[in-house]
């Protein structure tokens, strides 16, 4: 074959190429807008090739480093959450790392509980959550003891949570059946999620279904007393990038904003400035102060509610269709 009939030949393979790159240079700065790690990128490629995705399996289950505690007698009414989620709702907040104890607070993990302290066990990573200041707060304003069962994953999408071959829900679910076994029954479930799908041009009513199909999974591990009441605070912003998240936003304010219902919408974290976070996508300390006492102030009617209506029916038993 002539140099000339080569030429074409090499030239579509030189567009191949530059073509591949660029297609890598889009994806790998669509993962770094989408508060994803370097390892994910094997993940969103295979997802691309139709492959299952290469699903993360280290959470931080170091439980020989957390104070091994009784567990809160079920009379003595503990407040019992179940939070999951994907980075700012697992152990990702800081950057120093900042113990917060309660010997009345816990998080159950194994069949067992520990003292409720960062990081906390069943979620990605390993510095600072949110949920050892909240329930410090919520202790200190109730006098109720608190329980935590986490399962949030970093760098997540909520249909993750619904797709069987990650695991994610089951370890969540586990975990609640474990809590149930020690009588501690949940009351309220907070999920903090949608960056990643925000930065992916996620479809708000594709969001809005899955985000129910994730309630639906949850309520089925829960056993005993009235349904969970949920909150779902906006948190769709990750290094300034916008991209579907105002249109998820006014979708899931639609789902919570029903009088009456249990489908709360929690704290704009959307809004939050600059000076509560310490990378652009997850909270500093003093992000995570504030986080804590919005979701305080979030909870205390939906629990002061829960108390009134120990004795009567449960309004909206049922997720809104």
């Amino acid at each position: 074959m002539s140099g000339q009939e080569w030429r074409p030949i090499t030239r579509r393979i030189g567009y191949g190429f530059v073509a591949v790159v660029c297609a890598a240079i889009v994806l790998a700065a669509g993962l770094w807008l989408a508060d994803t790690t370097p390892s994910d990128l094997r993940r969103e490629f295979r997802v691309a090739s139709g492959l299952p995705k290469n699903w993360k399996t280290h959470f931080y289950e170091d439980a020989a480093v957390h104070a091994r505690v009784a567990c809160p007698d079920p009379a003595s009414d503990p407040i019992v959450i179940v939070t999951g989620g994907q980075s700012n709702a697992a152990n990702s907040l800081g950057p120093i790392l900042d113990v917060i104890g309660n010997a009345r607070n816990a998080q159950v993990f194994g069949e067992r509980c520990y003292a409720l302290e960062s990081p906390v066990l069943g979620a990605t990573s390993n510095a600072i959550a949110v949920w050892p200041k909240l329930g410090d707060l919520l202790e200190r304003e109730t006098g109720r003891p608190v329980v935590f069962i986490n399962g949030a994953v970093g760098g997540s999408q909520i249909g993750d949570f619904i797709d069987h071959r990650s695991g994610y829900l089951a370890r969540l679910t586990n975990r609640i059946g474990e809590a149930n076994a020690l009588g501690l029954e949940p009351d309220i479930a907070i999920w903090i999620q949608g960056t990643t799908d925000a930065s992916t041009g996620m479809d708000p009513d594709r969001y809005l279904a899955d985000q129910k199909k994730v309630i639906a999974g949850i309520e089925s591990a829960v056993s005993g007393k009235a349904a969970l009441d949920w909150v779902i605070p906006l948190n769709t912003v990750c290094d300034g990038w916008i991209g579907n998240g105002p249109a998820i936003e006014r979708k899931l304010s639609e789902f919570t904003s029903l009088p009456g219902d249990r489908v709360h919408l929690g704290p704009r974290m959307s809004d939050y400035g600059p000076e509560l976070y310490r990378d652009d996508c997850h909270l500093n300390l003093a992000g995570r102060n504030r986080l804590a006492r919005d979701l305080l102030s979030t909870l205390l009617p939906i629990l002061n509610a829960r108390a009134a209506q120990e004795d009567g029916a449960q309004p909206g038993i049922s997720p809104k269709g």
